[in-house]
């Protein structure tokens, strides 16, 4: 048996992905569950690349602000990564992820704070994964750095009434035997009401929809096959879910982004309404979901124009105009590349509010909107976000302020708004 390579150290800091960071013999040594100036006794499990990984074998001293981490399952699922720390303690963790990550990755050095959040149950939507032990389904998420599933009874993440549909969700998929059924996307909204799309792998099994219909708080349900997300499949409840933020209703659903903290909301519009500052002509939303950014930008712009990939949304972003009696705003089904591409030539707006997914902008988007007035970038993903900034800063921009949002309590991740202006 191979002799098992323990070793002492003392953590420098958490840095991006949640990893306390140490040196060992000029080695970078990244272990996970750890917090800044701990002296703990580590196992190396793996080295790649000129870094070594380390398992987090004993605590010598630990640091004041570590806690008992309140989730049963920590450790194991792979959904959170920061809850041995206290919630002050995340967040000053983060500033320095995000300030260290800003400066190396895009030569930007400038403070950042980060808005705060109710730290459990505020996670709006969630997937969750299906598994099969013979005819009983197990319903939980991927275990770090795994595909496989650690099964789950509940979430401190979700609100109450989606952690009460969730052992009926197990027992009707069980009981029909609905073996294809693969993932659960939940909607769980400030009132209590939950919709839940279903995805199965193969054939939608008949009336799958109306079978899960009676479960606790449900307002409506989507069945769906994975390789065809953007049909229709089968429906049954109400068609969508409404919610008010700064008195405009959205309409949403399970199959279509919404911001994810159902306590962030406000937070959020009332950053970008506070960016924008003065009126213009034309503003643009690229990704712009059920319209969530668009519809506030109508007050300030005599036309917005919103990009977004998924029908779905489209179809419900102007639901959610209509019903707030905006008349101004123009949805656009496409992708962002392609519609940049198209685009070429023709007038720039007055302000673009960008808010991708983690793979940020592709760089020919950046350059046809080059002379935009005024961008407004919000990224979940520090990464990209930095990469993305050096671009516009190198075709004539500059930073000219970031906030951060702790959307993702007990995670390392942080939202980020960063404003743009041309030089």
């Amino acid at each position: 048996m191979a002799e098992t390579d323990l070793r002492k150290i003392t953590i420098e800091k958490v840095v991006a992905g949640g990893y306390g960071l140490a040196r060992l013999q000029g080695e970078t040594l990244l272990v996970p569950y750890v917090l800044p100036g701990e002296e703990v006794e580590v196992e190396i499990s793996e080295r790649r690349r000129g870094v070594a990984w380390g398992i987090l074998r004993s605590l010598i001293s630990p640091h004041s602000e570590r806690r008992q981490p309140p989730c049963p399952y920590y450790g194991e699922c792979g959904g959170c990564s920061l809850q041995h720390a206290s919630y002050p303690l995340q967040i000053e963790m983060k500033k320095v992820i995000l300030k260290e990550s800003l400066l190396r990755l895009g030569g930007i050095d400038r403070p950042v704070d980060i808005a705060p959040s109710t730290e459990f149950g505020y996670r709006m939507r969630m997937r969750l994964r299906m598994q099969w032990e013979t005819d009983r389904g197990l319903l939980g998420f991927y275990r770090a750095q795994s595909h496989q599933i650690r099964p789950i009874e509940r979430c401190l993440l979700l609100p109450q009434a989606g952690n009460e549909a969730l052992p009926q969700l197990i027992d009707i998929a069980s009981r029909l035997k609905y073996k294809g059924l693969s993932s659960i996307d939940l909607l769980t909204l400030p009132d209590g009401d939950v919709y839940i799309r279903l995805l199965f792998e193969n054939r939608i099994p008949d009336s799958a929809a109306e079978d899960f219909l009676g479960l606790p708080h449900c307002s409506g349900i989507w069945a769906q096959e994975n390789k065809h997300t953007g049909s229709h499949g089968q429906r049954a409840g109400k068609d969508h879910a409404q919610l008010s933020v700064r008195g405009i209703r959205y309409f949403a659903s399970p199959e279509c982004f919404f911001q994810v903290n159902l306590f962030m909301h406000e937070v959020l519009l009332d950053a970008l309404e506070s960016a924008i500052g003065s009126h213009g002509n034309l503003g643009m939303d690229f990704y712009c979901g059920v319209g969530f950014f668009s519809l506030p930008l109508s007050r300030h712009f005599q036309k917005i124009i919103g990009i977004e990939e998924n029908p779905a949304a489209i179809r419900l972003a102007y639901a959610s105009s209509a019903a707030a009696g905006i008349g101004n705003v123009q949805f656009v089904a496409s992708g962002v590349a392609p519609y940049s591409s198209s685009y070429k030539g023709q007038q720039m707006p007055d302000l673009l509010v960008v808010d991708p997914p983690r793979a940020g902008l592709s760089p020919e988007v950046i350059d046809c909107f080059a002379r935009t007035p005024r961008v407004i970038y919000f990224s979940c993903d520090i990464a990209t976000l930095a990469r993305d900034l050096r671009r516009f800063m190198n075709a004539g921009h500059e930073v000219v302020n970031i906030r951060a949002f702790d959307l993702f309590p007990q995670t390392p991740e942080v939202e980020v708004m960063a404003e743009l202006r041309r030089k």
